[in-house]
């Protein structure tokens, strides 16, 4: 099985998609990145096989792609659709955190896109003084000196700075 099922993607955005396996005594088991990943056709959709990227599809053009998964011979499927939404605005959480010393916060961007649909993903984060607070790829932040640090996310254009203090 592969969730979301029939996901919507934005050309140019990346959405991870899960592969879920049921076995013989009804245990259930993430398989993500033990499947074989494909998408067709490629012009419409991609999806990555790459280590830690496994199962992420992103949209080409327009249009209706398959992606399948293949783990000991049985496939899962599911389609993907490419629209051409554009990204309007990107907004964080938390909007005005303040940590202490030594402690670190977890930061979520969720872009929103002309269609109506959201994203919690594929952002770039960065912080505006690493001697205050450095960001992972994955928005958590750890906070290494006391002052103030702006977090910033970035996508096709679109920032979105979050101004983060430490006590």
């Amino acid at each position: 099985m592969i969730t979301p099922a029939s996901p919507n993607v934005p050309e140019g955005i990346g959405v991870s998609l899960t592969a879920t396996g049921q076995f013989g005594d009804g245990s259930m088991q993430n398989l993500t990145n033990n499947v074989t990943w494909t998408c067709t056709p490629s012009t419409i959709a991609t999806v990555s096989i790459v280590p830690g990227l496994q199962g992420t599809v992103t949209g080409v053009a327009p249009g209706s792609a398959t992606v399948t998964a293949v783990f000991a011979g049985v496939v899962g499927t599911t389609t993907v659709n490419t629209t051409n939404a554009t990204l309007k605005t990107i907004a964080v959480t938390p909007a005005n955190p303040s940590i202490a010393l030594g402690t670190s916060q977890q930061f979520t961007a969720t872009g929103q896109f002309s269609d109506g649909s959201s994203i919690t993903r594929q952002v770039t984060w960065t912080s505006n003084d690493v001697g205050i607070a450095v960001i992972n790829a994955s928005g958590l932040a750890n906070s290494v000196a006391t002052g103030l640090s702006t977090i910033t996310a970035t996508l096709n254009g679109i920032i979105k700075d979050v101004a983060w203090f430490m006590n």
